[in-house]
């Protein structure tokens, strides 16, 4: 239960943490595309808008450092975390 509790509250972290920068304070069409949590094709979908939008998957970790600690893996294990 917690497991899931804290990947929810991670979840939700990350779509706004990744959100609020790229969509300049909510304007959903300057987000890069972002996977559908659950769809088998959501991690792809999500690291290749965040790289594109960022020019690179590195440079998109070092401007979410709240989100992944300011590492690639740890991004790519917070968009897990979204898209389970």
């Amino acid at each position: 239960m917690k497991k899931r509790i804290l990947a929810a509250v991670s979840a939700g972290i990350l779509l706004v943490a990744l959100a609020v920068p790229l969509f300049g304070g909510g304007i959903a069409s300057a987000n890069p595309p972002d996977g559908t949590p659950g769809e088998p094709n959501c991690h792809g979908v999500t690291v290749a808008g965040q790289a594109q939008a960022h020019g690179g998957l590195a440079n998109a970790a070092t401007d979410h450092p709240g989100v992944s600690g300011g590492t690639v893996q740890g991004l790519q294990d917070a968009i897990s975390d979204f898209c389970d």
